[in-house]
């Protein structure tokens, strides 16, 4: 029965009714808007009701988003979520005073990386020594979210970097765990040349039968330095 009718007046016994989304913890997965750290949504258009309507009762719906009171007519703007989620509670009252709520949850991920800005190109440096102090501009890291992502690097710019190849890596990490990488590689290699000290020529290493050997073998008696260390380019003992 859904109220007592006497000569007088109409006895409310019931609960208001209200549809939400269905589920004890309904939640609506999003995701933020291309490069912002937000979505806008609509909130779903209420359903309510109660029996003393059918006696000219009248209902007091109220809905609130994450404690706020809103209007379900408007369009609202959800930041992405972290360790919360959006609440939305809609209530309705009858004019005896009983209130029935509902509640659902909206959950804004961040599924962009990362925006990196002047990744440098590979670098490639030359020194007639073994190593090379190398400098670069570091690129720059932002993300939708607002926040500063979490960036590591391996290399480090203007330090020493010996002949060779190396591979720089710059990673970078939002707090939603979403990644992009920077890479790129510094080459340095060793000047090629020939020192042709007077009592070292290299005319004499190139007119050898066999370069290679010549190459590797002493530069002189009880000289323990072979031939390419001054003879470098006639040896191709360059990168």
């Amino acid at each position: 029965m859904d109220g007592l009718q006497d000569e007088n007046h109409f006895i409310d016994l019931e609960q208001p009714v209200v549809n939400c989304p269905s589920g004890k913890k309904h939640v609506t997965i999003l995701e933020s808007d291309p490069g912002k750290a937000s979505t806008k949504i609509h909130l779903p258009t209420p359903s309510y009701s109660d029996d003393s309507e059918a006696h000219g009762g009248k209902l007091n719906f109220i809905a609130t988003l994450d404690g706020r009171r809103v209007s379900v007519k408007q369009e609202h703007e959800l930041s992405i979520s972290g360790w919360k989620d959006h609440e939305v509670k809609y209530m309705v009252t009858d004019e005896s005073g009983k209130t029935t709520m509902c509640y659902f949850y909206y959950r804004v991920l961040d599924k962009e990386p990362p925006v990196i800005t002047g990744c440098p190109t590979n670098l490639t440096k030359t020194t007639d020594r073994d190593r090379i102090r190398v400098g670069w501009i570091e690129p720059t890291f932002t993300d939708n979210s607002g926040q500063d992502p979490h960036v590591s690097l391996n290399r480090h710019p203007y330090h020493q970097y010996y002949i060779g190849v190396h591979k720089v890596i710059y990673m970078s990490t939002d707090r939603s765990g979403n990644e992009a990488v920077c890479q790129f590689y510094i080459i340095v290699r060793q000047i090629c040349k020939d020192t042709n000290f007077p009592m070292f020529s290299c005319d004499d290493v190139r007119a050898a039968a066999n370069l290679t050997a010549k190459c590797n073998s002493p530069a002189a008696v009880g000289l323990p330095i072979p031939w390419k260390h001054f003879c470098r380019k006639t040896c191709n003992d360059c990168s």
